[in-house]
């Protein structure tokens, strides 16, 4: 065997000092990293299974954002779904009598602040859903189970420091108050809603600012790697007419860039929600097999306080017959008054009000498979084309209050 040095070109020569040199700078790339607290995911790293809250829904290492418009029944969705989580039971019956949002007998202790209602109609509507489940709101309160914080709007979030000069400083209490939750066992934590819990700061900026939003979005990270725990936040959507889904979210495009999964709630249109209690859920995420559009229907609770909803199957659109064609409202519209009329003529010159019209042309609709079902089209054909036609007047719309003209 030849000692003699191995004999090679200049380009070679460059090669190997080149790769020599890659080498150097990629173990002082791992080290720069390294000293941040960074580390490269290894060749022979495997994933961490996925530790679901609600399985193929909600994750316990993962931001949820729930959305409605202000009045929808969003508290009572949030509150049935703290429940369902303090309890290991589930939120809204399946067509098939299980549940969409199911906690599978896995207790999870939860937290939930409430920052805009009174503790009074905190505690009847936790009642009245606990009641629903079969389950007492005083036994789980006293389990400690459940925690509920009523701000009242008048109180400062826990997480924030009322004489904080920096954001660092709000996100330093937030991962405080955070581990704080989770070494008492916390794994699930509302926050409803968060325009209140972060609320306008000093310049002026609030939810429709994105830097304001990307900042609130530190903090309930903080919060949830502090605590090692499911966030939910719950959230308005915008005001006036939109389009449904979670681009509907009140303020700033931000808000739908950091949470994980993204549940969206929106009232369904007149054509296919005649009595007005269909509504459409959106659920959206990164990572999940749940996620689609689910129908939803809304009822009383059995004691009447607040509402509670079912998923049902998607609701089919309503054919309009002939006399519901564009152009043909204000013909319908006029024949049901002069039957309406034919059957109680003292209605002329009559103040009345829209339960009343509702019940007149109840009493003279069958047989009239043309004529519309829904209250809000028999009532918009009274307070729209009678008026425009000069057949009723409007004495007070503000109050629901019309008039029949002989």
């Amino acid at each position: 065997m030849s000692t003699e040095p191995e004999q090679i070109g200049p380009e070679q020569r460059a090669e190997k000092l080149r790769k020599a040199g890659e080498e150097m700078a990629q173990e002082d790339l791992v080290r720069w990293h390294s000293e941040i607290g960074q580390t490269f995911i290894q060749a022979d790293e495997e994933p961490k299974p996925v530790e679901w809250m609600v399985d193929g829904l909600m994750t316990f290492d993962g931001i949820t954002l729930y959305t409605a418009k202000s009045k929808l029944g969003k508290s009572s969705l949030t509150s049935d779904l703290a429940i369902a989580g303090a309890t290991g039971t589930g939120s809204i019956k399946t067509p098939d009598g299980r549940w969409l949002f199911d906690f599978k007998g896995k207790a999870v202790k939860t937290y939930y602040l409430d920052t805009e209602n009174s503790r009074s109609l905190v505690i009847r509507r936790i009642e009245s859903l606990a009641n629903e489940k079969g389950a007492s709101r005083k036994d789980l309160l006293a389990s400690g189970q459940l925690v509920l914080n009523c701000l009242e709007v008048k109180n400062h979030p826990p997480f924030l420091d009322p004489k904080a000069e920096t954001l660092e400083d709000n996100v330093r209490r937030a991962r405080e108050w955070g581990e704080l939750l989770g070494r008492a066992g916390f794994r699930f934590i509302i926050l409803d809603v968060a325009s209140q819990c972060y609320p306008e700061d000093d310049h002026g900026r609030d939810e429709n600012d994105r830097a304001f939003v990307a900042n609130f979005f530190k903090i309930v990270c903080a919060i949830r790697s502090g605590a090692n725990a499911c966030v939910l936040l719950v959230h308005h959507h915008r005001k006036g007419p939109s389009d449904q889904g979670n681009e509907s979210a009140s303020g700033s495009g931000q808000w739908l860039r950091t949470p994980t999964t993204m549940i969206s709630v929106s009232k369904l249109p007149e054509s296919k929600n005649p009595e007005g209690d269909l509504f459409e859920m959106l659920i959206e995420g990164r990572e999940g097999t749940g996620f689609g559009r689910k129908f939803l229907k809304s009822r009383g609770t059995a004691d009447g306080v607040c509402r509670a909803f079912d998923q049902v199957e998607e609701p089919v659109k309503e054919k309009k017959p002939p006399g519901r064609q564009s152009g043909d409202r204000s013909k319908t519209a006029n024949e049901i008054l002069d039957c309406v009329l034919f059957k109680d003529q003292g209605l002329a010159d009559r103040q009345i009000k829209r339960k009343e019209w509702l019940e007149l042309v109840q009493r003279v609709s069958p047989g009239k498979d043309e004529w519309p079902k829904s209250a809000d089209t028999l009532w918009a054909y009274l307070t729209k084309e009678l008026v425009s036609a000069g057949r009723v007047s409007a004495v007070s719309p503000a109050q629901g209050i019309y008039q029949v003209l002989r």
